[in-house]
């Protein structure tokens, strides 16, 4: 969604996949930015936990919000 980022604000937390069917665990800790003539334009700085979840434990984590 390119619009994604302007849902996203500083102190929410996100989930990246790992390949395996693990998510890393993320706090947003940066302003939206976008930076032209890159392969990934849009980006928020997120400082990732050294913890992972099971992608069949996540279903509990969305109903938090």
């Amino acid at each position: 969604c390119p619009f994604l980022h302007a849902s996203i604000n500083t102190g929410d937390i996100v989930l990246s996949p790992d390949g395996d069917g693990n998510y890393f665990i993320g706090e947003v800790i940066g302003d939206y930015q976008y930076v032209p003539n890159s392969d990934k334009p849009h980006r928020r700085a997120v400082n990732w936990g050294s913890s992972k979840i099971d992608r069949a434990d996540t279903v509990s984590y969305t109903h938090l919000t």
